[in-house]
């Protein structure tokens, strides 16, 4: 899934299409409870996709997020647990031309778990829009049409 990230909304990355989910490395919130709770690579990329796919305002400060009850949360970790939403950590990249490490992970859901969790996908969201609601296939055409837009690490 491709995002393209609007200049106007986004202190980096305007117009170039970035691989989605994608975010900052951070806790739903300040308070000291919430650092500790959602010091978790799986927590952080649960509210990105609801951030991004499903449009949900950021999830920074608007108050605790108690993961095995509020949607859409509770409907990821059903979907882990069952095996159909899956989680790969790739490894920790430092990128010389930006100031930032990023964690490189892959996500890979089952079609209908997909298609469940991801019912209301939105096509734009606050950071810009989806390049393809379904995805793009990965052919030499695509690569070549896209090339000029993606971003260094997508």
């Amino acid at each position: 899934m491709l995002h393209e990230r609007d200049g106007g909304k986004v202190a980096d990355g305007g117009g170039l299409c970035h691989v989605m989910p994608a975010g900052e490395f951070q806790p739903s919130s300040v308070a000291p409870a919430d650092v500790r709770e959602d010091f978790s690579l799986w927590r952080n990329i649960m509210r990105d996709f609801s951030e991004e796919f499903l449009g949900n305002p950021e999830h920074d400060g608007g108050g605790s997020i108690v993961y095995t009850d509020d949607e859409p949360f509770r409907s990821f970790e059903q979907a882990r647990a069952a095996g159909a939403f899956r989680l790969w950590h790739y490894g920790l990249v430092l990128k010389p031309l930006e100031l930032g490490a990023i964690q490189l992970t892959v996500a890979v859901i089952d079609d209908s778990t997909f298609d469940q969790l991801f019912a209301d996908m939105v096509t734009t969201n606050d950071e810009g829009r989806i390049v393809a609601s379904k995805g793009i296939p990965i052919t030499g055409e695509a690569i070549e049409r896209l090339n000029p837009r993606l971003s260094a690490s997508a």
